[in-house]
């Protein structure tokens, strides 16, 4: 079976929760708010998004990452194999290559966008679904989740109501690891499966938001420029990565992994000039930052209309160690 999403960037998606609130001007047009699960409890009556509405907990995430956690995936043809196939030879192929169809392609963890019709630290999420969600994330270590935010100023006092209603209430089975795992994580131990990015529209949320996310530890630190709404200037922020450290777990505390760019979709998407996506796509690739071209302002997402060949062309990852575990 396949294991691929439209979204391009990621394998999968899924939701622990429905609802969010507007934050900036890159919510204007939220998909999600419109989409089918909010659509369908809006028919209940029950409101998820806004600043009143609830954020309401989606009952099959636990479920999805569980099986996920089983499974690789090739980056080549995007056929999932369970985890084993990376362990053993089969039919004369090495472990961790591709068998389907004689691809040969290279095996990896999937990955896995976590939480798209919401924000996992907005503070009207409960602080027991927020720690089922970091569990079942702790759980499945063949997973790599990608956690993006546009509240990453919440990050330290959501970790902390975690961990306080871990302490308190030894709130899931193993509760003494899992409060290792978000005091570590505090403290400078980031999880090896959470890529930790923020959104950045525009040169204003760059500023707040990117330097916020440098401050925290995480195997991959991302920026979502999506929809970008104008020209942002990254030099700040890629620079960090050229600097001189005196130790590489020092530079990797300040580095800054990938970068996301693309334009708003949809029918009232607002055009940011390609020009605007062109120039992050240039800073990124002078400063050796992995970039990946999603999208020219369209209609339908992932269409490439005035973006050049060179640069649509640009759909790179971070050179990240990805291999599963049996």
């Amino acid at each position: 079976m396949k294991i691929e999403n439209s979204i391009g960037w990621t394998d999968d998606t899924t939701n622990a929760v429905t609802g969010c609130d507007k934050v900036s001007p890159g919510c204007a047009h939220c998909y999600a708010q419109v989409g089918t699960r909010a659509r369908v409890l809006r028919a209940q009556e029950i409101e998820t998004w806004g600043p009143n509405g609830v954020r309401h907990p989606v009952a099959q995430f636990a479920a999805k990452i569980r099986a996920l956690n089983k499974k690789c995936v090739c980056d080549k043809c995007h056929w999932g194999f369970p985890v084993s196939a990376l362990v053993a030879d089969v039919d004369g192929f090495k472990a961790g290559k591709c068998r389907f169809d004689n691809c040969g392609g290279t095996l990896r963890r999937i990955r896995l966008f976590a939480d798209s019709n919401s924000d996992w630290l907005d503070a009207k999420w409960p602080v027991e679904t927020l720690a089922n969600f970091l569990n079942e994330i702790r759980l499945a270590p063949n997973v790599d989740v990608l956690l993006l935010t546009k509240r990453i100023s919440n990050f330290e006092e959501r970790l902390h109501d975690v961990a306080i209603l871990n302490f308190v209430q030894h709130f899931v089975n193993d509760w003494q690891q899992f409060g290792e795992w978000i005091d570590g994580w505090l403290d400078g131990d980031a999880p090896a499966n959470v890529w930790l990015g923020v959104s950045v529209e525009n040169q204003k949320y760059a500023d707040l938001r990117i330097p916020q996310l440098l401050k925290i530890p995480a195997t991959v630190r991302f920026l979502s420029c999506e929809p970008l709404l104008d020209f942002v200037d990254l030099d700040a922020a890629i620079a960090s990565g050229n600097l001189r450290y005196a130790t590489k777990r020092e530079a990797d505390a300040h580095l800054l992994h990938w970068v996301i760019v693309g334009g708003e979709s949809g029918k009232n998407r607002r055009d940011c000039g390609v020009e605007a996506i062109v120039d992050v796509a240039r800073q990124c690739v002078a400063a050796g930052v992995p970039v990946y071209v999603k999208q020219d302002v369209a209609f339908k997402s992932g269409e490439q209309g005035r973006i050049p060949e060179e640069v649509w062309g640009l759909k790179q990852f971070p050179k990240v160690y990805t291999n599963c575990t049996d």
